[in-house]
């Protein structure tokens, strides 16, 4: 899971070791992984292989975040975490997110693209209803 996370600073090429350690820590706590840090990816379940493998993506703070479907197989207990998650890095970092279940997401969005057998835009004020649009 260390290894994992870390591969997202490969492109940092300035950090010192100490630096990359406290990102990839503080990324892991993040993602609920603590106590799986030193598992091989074989043996995490599908919900900590997606949290490994967001973690992998956020650990840099990309300007550009491309999420498709993040809440597969993650846990309830997680999920209200991974919105928060969310929250926090689209402060900073663009967010595009595919999902189909967009009941707190859309509440989030300040423009979301909606597809079901037609195309249509919506960048209304508030999202409330993922079909409709003010």
């Amino acid at each position: 899971v260390e290894e994992v996370v870390s591969l997202g600073l490969m492109s940092q090429k300035k950090l010192s070791k100490q630096e990359r350690k406290e990102k990839v820590s503080q990324t892991i706590a993040l993602m609920g992984l603590e106590e799986h840090a030193n598992r091989l990816i074989g043996e995490l379940s599908g919900g900590q292989l997606q949290r490994t493998l967001l973690g992998r993506a956020i650990v840099s703070n990309p300007r550009v975040l491309v999420l498709d479907e993040p809440l597969s197989y993650v846990d309830k207990s997680f999920e209200g975490r991974l919105y928060d998650i969310i929250a926090q890095l689209a402060k900073h970092t663009t967010i595009i997110l595919v999902s189909h279940e967009m009941t707190r997401i859309a509440t989030m969005a300040n423009r979301h693209i909606i597809i079901d057998r037609t195309l249509h835009e919506c960048s209304a004020e508030h999202h409330y209803i993922a079909t409709e649009c003010n």
